[in-house]
């Protein structure tokens, strides 16, 4: 993560209300990428975003990161086993390099050791973590069900809902912070649906940017 404590950034950025809202109304789609990397230095990637064209994928990651963007990926299921899926996350990894910061591995049609193989698997090619919470294993951070064993680095997946305030995004920032110690850290917010009136996710990602410098963790 080069040095930083804490990178933050949106889960997803092709969400269709922030069209106008973020994203300029005469911007291609095909340049929102782009337009994101250069305000953001984290991103998480849904599944979708990727798989299964893993070689496509990690070009347009790639051609829109500049110098520290980090991607958190969403893992395909099957990576217990050799197979397309372990094939598809070797792929993107190779073509992501450095801006490979996390791999969320599903975990919910597994059990015993087969989650374990596929944890073990993901994290030769980067730090691994469980997507959902399980006992015991390293999983994703979220404000209602803090997770205890974060792994080589600690992923947050927050719902903009749980930060109205800017009080509320202080509290969540040192509630990751803490519970990262001195592992790096990446805090994810996720949108909601767009409502009438409500200001898209970036613009808590502005101010959680604001509270991260004058916490220092940058």
């Amino acid at each position: 993560m080069d040095g930083q404590r804490l990178c933050w950034g949106a889960w997803d950025w092709r969400h269709a209300s922030w069209q106008g809202r973020y994203y300029p109304d005469d911007l291609p789609q095909d340049w929102r990428l782009a337009y994101y990397a250069n305000d953001f230095a984290c991103l998480g990637v849904p599944l979708d975003a990727w798989y299964p064209d893993a070689v496509a994928g990690a070009q347009v990651l790639r051609e829109a990161a500049v110098a520290g963007f980090r991607c958190v990926v969403e893992a395909p299921p099957g990576l217990e086993a050799a197979g397309p899926a372990r094939e598809a996350l070797r792929a993107l990894a190779d073509g992501l390099g450095e801006h490979l910061a996390a791999v969320l591995v599903p975990v919910e049609h597994t059990h015993g050791p087969a989650r374990r193989a596929a944890l073990d698997w993901a994290g030769t090619l980067a730090p691994a973590l469980a997507a959902a919470p399980v006992d015991g294993l390293p999983g994703v951070w979220r404000p209602e069900a803090p997770c205890e064993a974060v792994g080589a680095v600690l992923v947050a997946r927050v719902p903009i809902a749980a930060l109205p305030d800017l009080a509320t995004v202080r509290g969540v920032v040192e509630q990751v912070l803490a519970a990262a110690g001195e592992r790096p850290a990446v805090l994810l917010v996720e949108e909601a649906p767009a409502a009438a009136g409500q200001a898209p996710a970036t613009e808590r990602l502005r101010e959680l940017g604001i509270i991260a410098q004058l916490l220092g963790v940058t």
